[in-house]
């Protein structure tokens, strides 16, 4: 990867951007079928090392936007990780940086918004504040209804929503977040790749979903 990373560096900012982008995407599916966290330090270390050597000097902060979505979304993963505060503040920071330049309606635009739903979601993971939970589940919901099924993100995002919506089943007991679940969680599984690395992270959700026991 690092080998890699230096031939994109050759040509320009935006062939290192786009290299960046998808090598990013890779570790992190790598990650969902290993749970091998190399891939998304390297990533991480690699960012640091461009950004040091000003790879990406003179690139304008519109043409970034997918990049920046992109390494908040390893500094994510890299929270989900380690649960260090210092990776949650940096994936806001490349939020942050990201915003003021997205379209609204655009690819970037539900890409940002998933980005942010995502923050919310593992930061709930260990704070454990139910308000962190509500937003993520509002946040997917918003990227829904902005993809069309065909959308690569699109199932992932049901299944994150469904997931979620699950949780929140767990502390409340609202047959309605129970079957909001299970709805998002079958669409996630009817569109989603049978390759793809969270399908069997979303099957067994769906499974838990049918053994869950309403309330008496």
């Amino acid at each position: 990867m690092a080998q890699a990373a230096a031939r994109a560096a050759g040509p320009g900012p935006h062939a290192f951007a786009d290299w960046f982008v998808g090598a990013a995407k890779t570790a992190d599916q790598q990650y969902l079928r290993d749970q091998d966290p190399h891939g998304i330090r390297l990533g991480l270390e690699i960012w640091e090392r461009a950004t040091a050597d000003g790879v990406l000097a003179g690139a304008s902060p519109e043409s970034l936007v997918r990049v920046h979505i992109t390494v908040a979304n390893l500094y994510l993963r890299e929270y989900e990780i380690s649960g260090r505060p210092e990776d949650l503040d940096q994936a806001f920071t490349y939020q942050r940086a990201a915003a003021p330049h997205v379209i609204p309606g655009s690819n970037e635009d539900a890409a940002l918004k998933m980005s942010s739903a995502n923050w919310f979601e593992v930061r709930f993971m260990y704070a454990k504040d139910r308000a962190d939970l509500d937003q993520a589940v509002e946040g997917y919901l918003a990227v829904t209804a902005m993809l069309p099924p065909t959308a690569g993100n699109y199932p992932l995002t049901c299944g994150e929503l469904g997931r979620l919506l699950l949780t929140r089943f767990d502390l409340t007991g609202d047959l309605l977040d129970l079957a909001q679940a299970q709805r998002w969680l079958r669409e996630a599984l009817h569109y989603i790749d049978p390759g793809n690395p969270a399908k069997p992270i979303l099957e067994d959700a769906w499974q838990s979903s049918k053994r869950k026991v309403p309330p008496a």
